[in-house]
């Protein structure tokens, strides 16, 4: 991608809608498919898992059904989302494994910060994640990536945990064809809050709500230069889900001596 070389200064106060309209007006071919794109895949907001890892050599995998939402000074909206994930225990404290869904593929970690040797006090961990996918279609493409690192802390409730992640949240959209490009870069903060309910011997219900606020921003297309938004007067996405989680740190023979 190539822009020009006069860069537009900063500004505040700008919406969400209006910094994807800078590329948006400027694609007229892909207008609708970037904007299809955009807003049917954005990563995770959420987390949906509890905050320690799963243990050397244990999986724990989650259906994460969701209802991903938009609101702003201009309206707001939302859509049904649906993803399945799947973390192994590289060892007790670091977690590798995917997910895969509405929000396309990604990449999953984590690493345990506190002493996995102690699992009865306050857990906490760090998750990056990222992924996306990218659509190709008569000459003319367009995809999203979205990266997000969450600070994972579990408070233990009994059997149960109570889970807050505040986290750094990033999307990248883009597209090209008919001899035009442009792209869109959102960074914003936010934070999720769930609670893991222990249901039955490796399996835990967790509902979770999730939220990030745009903070800064660009956008840029060929032959019309980039601008750079930060301070949004509006705008935030969220996600209600419900996850179903199974497996996990114990195996199910120990998980069930603690129901015994």
């Amino acid at each position: 991608m190539r822009f020009a070389s006069v860069t537009q200064p900063a500004r505040r106060g700008v919406s969400v809608a209006a910094l994807l309209e800078v590329v948006l007006n400027r694609l007229s071919r892909l207008a609708v498919s970037v904007l299809a794109v955009a807003l049917s895949g954005c990563a995770t907001l959420g987390t949906l898992q509890t905050a320690e890892t799963n243990g050397a050599g244990q999986f724990q995998g989650a259906i994460e059904p969701a209802f991903l939402g938009f609101a702003g000074d201009a309206g707001g909206g939302g859509f049904g989302y649906f993803n399945v994930s799947g973390r192994y225990g590289v060892n007790d404290r670091v977690d590798i494994g995917g997910r895969f869904g509405t929000s396309g593929i990604e990449l999953t970690t984590k690493f345990m910060l506190t002493d996995p040797s102690k699992p009865d006090g306050t857990i906490v961990s760090i998750a990056p994640s990222g992924g996306g996918f990218f659509l190709a279609l008569g000459g003319s493409g367009a995809g999203v990536f979205n990266f997000q690192v969450p600070l994972i802390v579990g408070i233990p409730v009994g059997e149960h945990q109570f889970v807050v992640a505040p986290k750094l949240h990033a999307i990248v959209a883009g597209g090209g064809g008919g001899g035009e490009t442009g792209a869109v870069f959102i960074g914003s903060i936010g934070s999720s809050v769930g609670f893991s309910a222990k249901v039955a011997p490796s399996v835990r219900l967790m509902p979770e709500f999730a939220f990030v606020v745009p903070v800064i921003g660009g956008a840029g297309a060929s032959g019309e230069g980039s601008q750079i938004v930060s301070g949004f007067a509006n705008g935030m996405l969220y996600q209600v889900s419900f996850g179903i989680l199974f497996g996990g740190r114990k195996t199910a023979e120990l998980d069930q001596r603690s129901w015994e």
